[in-house]
């Protein structure tokens, strides 16, 4: 399976024979690898992070792109440590490395695709909701600046509250007409239902979404 495959390439990548794909090598002409990039970095499981740092042991730079609040791989291992915990790695695993200050960090702070609005209650919400607790788990970063060309004094989103789970669906999915009916849609194709789980079973709440619609 996967966890076995990242084993034996993690057990490949310490062993001797890699040294001729990770190394560079004159007589071969061959360069060696020298640079790896990692993108969704928040999802790294401490096997994923051992082999990049393995991938790298003979000098490539190491640049890792990612985002703690978007952290979804927590049943597979992954944790957000391998993000909060990066420069502390390189240090002791990476061998140009020798102080924190060594390792540069750019803030991707620009949000050039939601309506201002949006990126306003995005910042609300999180000031609401982070305190002691969620700053061990989470990265220090600045407000999102909305930087997008989407404009219009429309409602950007709003919050439907219903007294059940059934009256809630059946509020989306009269919403959901409307749109069409006024055409503000002109294909149901258009909206998106986001739910944690689609099945539709006795005790799933998606049941509800399932009958409405």
């Amino acid at each position: 399976d996967y966890s076995l495959l990242q084993l034996r390439f993690l057990n490949f990548l310490n062993s001797d024979k890699a040294t001729s794909m990770l190394a560079a090598d004159d007589n071969r002409s061959w360069p060696g690898i020298q640079h790896v990039i990692v993108d969704e970095y928040q999802d790294t499981n401490p096997i994923q992070e051992a082999i990049y740092f393995a991938l790298v042991k003979f000098g490539a730079s190491l640049m890792v792109v990612g985002d703690d609040d978007q952290s979804l791989y927590r049943f597979r291992g992954a944790s957000v440590d391998a993000m909060l915990g990066f420069p502390t790695r390189c240090v002791e695993l990476h061998p140009n490395v020798n102080e924190d200050t060594d390792v540069v960090i750019a803030t991707l702070s620009e949000n050039r695709r939601s309506h201002p609005k949006i990126v306003a209650a995005v910042n609300d919400y999180v000031r609401a909701l982070i305190d002691s607790r969620y700053d061990e788990a989470r990265a220090p970063k600045p407000d999102l600046e909305a930087k997008s060309n989407v404009s219009g004094n429309h409602t950007p989103f709003f919050v439907i509250v219903a007294e059940s789970e059934e009256a809630l669906a059946n509020g989306v999915a009269d919403i959901t007409l409307e749109l069409n009916s006024s055409g503000v849609i002109n294909d149901l194709r258009q909206v998106a239902l986001l739910s944690d789980s689609t099945k539709a079973t006795t005790r799933s709440s998606f049941r509800h979404y399932e009958h409405s619609f």
